[in-house]
């Protein structure tokens, strides 16, 4: 088994967002990040009264996102959120006052499709997406909700209600209605009344769908003036939230960035398909660290032609669908929003690579399992599985066919009714991989993150063994590791403003050098390996050690 931990960015505890618990379209109310972290992972602070308690993850916990296959803000699930340690925050405020706390490395969406920078790469003048501007309701412009009907004997009006007034029977339909069918007709609104009570040939307008007044003025019934709509289209038109842009997002550009101190930082996780979400009405990235798995993965069929083995990844970070639509975009250079066909037809060429890429990648057998689950549900997962691929020899003998298993995260774990918190879960969690792996030719792949401590300040000075990664580091240390054959943590030494890595000295001349710490090897050394990240291909290439800096005299 190999655990593989890297560091998550992340926002100021006090960042506020608007959390829904009562389905995608129940009402909800505004909490800082710092709040939500203890109260969706069940946990008390001194901050909170007595009387406060964590919520019941039975119940989805929802926040604002930017969807941007819609151009629109609406709302997503919460699968995790994180606590990430102390670290250097900045004051990032745009040009309409909105200001937000984070880290350089938290990422923020520059454009209306799935293009986020992290704030170390972005400067004053440069624009970030946020929430638009809301409306405001001109009292003068308000409208009146009358409306003008018809009320005739019109026998043969299939849109037209049946009224009843003593002994009277007459029909009812809104003039706006009847406007629009005469039109249909070619007929003035008069002629078509009088004809439409006796049997007649006319043409109707759908009966499921509503009449639009383009204005907003209901009592205008000139024809330019209406439009059929779907009940959905018609409703989206006159939603107040739409009407007045509260769904809306827009460009601002940023007039300053401030350092102002070293502070606890938070980060969310959210479901796929739509990875960000919306923090003191700023769009920023979520939580993802799914790089060097799915290179993993890629490689070792590359690698490895010959043997016949399968693939299983648990992927409850990012879907298969998001996954592959990023993939295919490192390959033909294009933006997701592209792909996904938001801004027109993709081009035949564009297709046509997609199309041979994805040739080449049915060849390897690869599962997904996409809904999280807790411990006892992955385990049968696993069982179910490994049954479906095995073989029974004539001796009556099951064989198992080798495979290698990723879990994206091991946080995203769901904790049972009967694990008292998230430790009890990972516990469990590497109790059961060692015992799958005594049954099975299974080789695991688990990826964590690194706790907060790797960001306390002293750890980020030059030349100091605290820059290195240590065992301790692994969040879950002591209920994973006892478990696993190799640890790898995963460190980014430019992130922390680091030029002389560790005791050695490593000169860190770029922001795309990564350092892997071999924690433990069971079947070798531990160590340092140096890669160069590729980040437009998804992926990393191993470079040469970095040259160290020269010990001069009187250096410490």
């Amino acid at each position: 088994m190999t655990v593989i931990g890297g560091r998550p960015a992340c926002l100021s505890g006090d960042s506020k967002m608007y959390i829904a618990r009562k389905g995608p379209k129940g009402s909800g109310r505004w909490y800082s990040l710092k709040d939500i972290y203890y109260k969706f992972n069940g946990l008390r602070h001194t901050d909170m009264s007595f009387r406060d308690r964590g919520w019941n993850n039975t119940i989805t916990t929802n926040t604002q996102c930017y969807k941007y296959d819609e151009n629109l803000t609406g709302l997503n699930q919460i699968e995790a959120v994180y606590e990430s340690g102390i670290k250097p925050v900045y004051l990032v405020t745009t040009e309409t006052g909105k200001t937000i706390k984070t880290t350089l490395d938290h990422r923020f969406l520059v454009d209306f499709c799935d293009d986020f920078k992290e704030l170390k790469d972005l400067g004053i003048g440069d624009f970030i997406v946020c929430k638009a501007e809301p409306k405001k309701k001109d009292k003068a412009e308000k409208i009146t909700h009358k409306r003008a009907y018809i009320m005739k004997k019109m026998t043969h009006y299939p849109s037209a209600k049946i009224k009843k007034t003593g002994k009277y029977i007459y029909h009812r339909i809104s003039e706006a209605r009847a406007v629009y069918d005469a039109h249909l007709n070619n007929l003035e609104l008069a002629e078509f009344i009088d004809k439409v009570n006796t049997p007649n040939n006319f043409v109707f307008s759908d009966m499921t769908m509503e009449i639009h007044h383009m204005d907003q003025n209901p009592l205008n019934n000139d024809i330019s003036n209406l439009q059929l709509l779907s009940v959905k289209e018609h409703h989206a038109l006159h939603n107040d939230r739409s009407r007045l842009g509260l769904n809306h997002v827009q460009k601002e550009k940023i007039v300053s960035i401030d350092y102002i101190g070293d502070e606890m930082t938070y980060d969310v996780s959210m479901k796929d398909p739509y990875n960000n979400f919306i923090a003191n009405e700023f769009v920023v990235h979520n939580s993802g660290k799914t790089l060097i798995v799915e290179q993993i993965v890629r490689e070792s069929f590359i690698l490895n032609p010959a043997d016949d083995f399968r693939v299983l990844q648990f992927q409850f970070e990012m879907l298969a669908r998001s996954s592959a639509i990023r993939e295919y975009s490192s390959i033909i250079g294009r933006s997701y929003k592209y792909l996904c066909s938001a801004d027109g037809t993709l081009s035949p060429e564009d297709l046509q690579k997609c199309y041979d890429y994805a040739k080449e990648k049915v060849k390897y057998p690869i599962d997904i399992v996409e809904k999280p689950c807790t411990v006892d549900e992955f385990i049968k997962t696993i069982h179910e599985y490994m049954a479906h691929y095995s073989e029974v020899s004539d001796e009556g003998v099951r064989k198992y066919k080798k495979t290698l298993i990723s879990l994206d995260h091991s946080l995203l774990i769901k904790k049972a009714q009967t694990e008292k918190d998230k430790n009890e879960t990972l516990n469990n969690l590497g109790e059961a991989l060692t015992g799958l792996k005594r049954i099975y030719p299974i080789a695991f792949i688990i990826l964590s993150q690194l706790n907060r401590n790797i960001d306390n300040p002293e750890r980020s000075e030059d030349g100091k063994y605290g820059n290195y990664v240590l065992e301790s580091d692994i969040f879950g240390a002591d209920a994973l590791l006892q478990h696993a054959d190799t640890v790898i943590g995963i460190n980014r030494p430019a992130k922390q403003k680091i030029r002389f890595y560790g005791p050695d000295r490593f000169i860190i001349d770029n922001d795309r050098v990564m350092v892997l710490h071999f924690l433990k090897c069971r079947n070798g050394d531990t160590r340092l390996s140096f890669f160069r990240a590729e980040f437009e291909k998804m992926q990393i290439a191993e470079m040469n050690t970095p040259a160290q800096q020269e010990k001069r005299i009187g250096t410490k």
